[in-house]
């Protein structure tokens, strides 16, 4: 699915611009299971654009929860970053549930965004494809080795 054009094209299409597949054999597809009491933490992705494909949906929790296009406003100020991490903002963030078979296309890279804890003896299973708007997106070798365990 990730090397296939008509995909690309169509994720073009939608942000308006030429993107690439990520040159970085690691980070380019993966595959993320979270078992019960895992999460994702409060981040940006290296990536400017991904696309999650839910595959599998835990008893509960395993939300997408993101605050849009919110990069600046908290790298620029303290205070907004920790009221939307003590929740304070929460008609900023939005929610996304695991639906198995939806496809979520979004920016990861400018929308701070988490995976709430999972609940259950279902794991959330999903496929993360990632984009960028060069066609030379790689990964730096510290976050290679704090992801992936190596370098190369």
């Amino acid at each position: 699915m990730y090397a296939w054009d008509p995909l690309l094209h169509f994720v073009s299409a939608v942000v308006g611009q030429p993107v690439y597949r990520s040159a970085d054999p690691l980070r380019a597809m993966t595959v993320h299971v979270h078992y019960g009491g895992d999460e994702q933490d409060r981040h940006f992705d290296v990536s400017e654009y991904t696309i999650v494909l839910h595959l599998l949906a835990p008893e509960e929790g395993g939300v997408l929860e993101y605050v849009p296009r919110s990069r600046s406003s908290v790298e620029q100020d303290e205070e907004a970053l920790r009221g939307i991490v003590e929740g304070k903002h929460q008609q900023l963030t939005r929610a996304l549930p695991t639906v198995p078979g939806t496809l979520v296309l979004h920016s990861g890279h400018s929308s701070l965004h988490r995976v709430t804890p999972v609940h259950g003896t279902t794991p959330r299973i999903s496929a993360t494809l990632s984009y960028n708007s060069a066609p030379d997106g790689r990964l730096n070798e510290y976050t290679r080795q704090l992801y992936f365990g190596r370098k190369r």
